[in-house]
């Protein structure tokens, strides 16, 4: 009885191999120039890889039928593509992001140096001391 499931665990791992695709592709920004470090997934899963020097992603072991592909990059506009895997083969897909910029109001920034300066005269007196030496330090 062990020896059959011994030998059919084998087989079914290399029919689910034999089942699975991979999605493989270059990222680029809107000049053609590869981006690198950039978020490549597929939706609902755990499945992602972030791209390489020269913008190149893969990801494998992907079940055949259809899945949300994500590219997205702090900096740039996010895509998706929506893709039905057919066949256990690579797939390629490139992408090309599109710089974004965010507007923001106008920011002040000011100081408070009474809250400060107390801050700092009781970080004296617990750190540095109030004996005679203190003064020296």
């Amino acid at each position: 009885m062990w020896l059959v499931f011994l030998f059919a665990a084998p087989v079914a791992t290399a029919a689910q191999a034999q089942l699975a695709a991979r999605i493989a592709g270059t990222v680029t920004d809107t000049t053609g120039a590869p981006l690198e470090n950039i978020n490549v997934f597929v939706a609902s899963s755990m499945q992602g890889t972030v791209t390489d020097g020269n913008g190149r992603f893969e990801i494998g072991g992907l079940p055949l039928g259809s899945l949300r592909l994500y590219v997205s990059a702090v900096g740039y506009e996010a895509q998706h593509e929506d893709i039905f895997l057919r066949e256990a083969r690579t797939h390629v897909r490139d992408f090309a992001l599109v710089p974004s910029t965010y507007q923001i109001g106008e920011i002040t920034v000011t100081a408070d140096n009474r809250r400060w300066r107390r801050q700092f005269e009781r970080f004296t007196r617990i750190f540095i001391g109030e004996s005679p030496y203190a003064s020296q330090t």
